[in-house]
């Protein structure tokens, strides 16, 4: 059975490997959220949401994007506040840690 637990994911350099919209995710990026999918709440940010920042086509592109390469969400946070770090308790860097080791910790 599926928690309420709700685990949010970055789009831009988590999802896609580079902040855009011309290279896939990785096929460990897909897998993961997938497996993550079946027993957590995925919900996805991005500042592309932020109509102060970006323009609405952006925000769609995101959700083009994912539904595209088979990406599973359960819902799209609108917006992301503006920062240049995130220092977070509760929080897993893939391109340091890779997606494996993401994995097994949520398990």
């Amino acid at each position: 059975m599926k928690s309420k637990q709700v685990i949010m994911i970055d789009f831009d350099g988590t999802i896609s490997p580079i902040h855009g919209f011309s290279m896939p995710p990785t096929s460990e990026a897909v897998t993961a959220i997938k497996n993550l999918f079946t027993k957590y709440t995925i919900g996805i940010y991005s500042c592309r949401f932020n109509t102060e920042v970006c323009d609405r086509e952006d925000g769609l592109s995101v959700i083009n994007y994912l539904k595209k390469y088979d990406v599973p969400f359960d819902f799209i946070q609108y917006g992301k506040p503006l920062f240049t770090a995130l220092i977070d308790d509760r929080s897993y860097n893939p391109n340091h840690i890779g997606w494996d080791k993401i994995e097994k910790a949520l398990k």
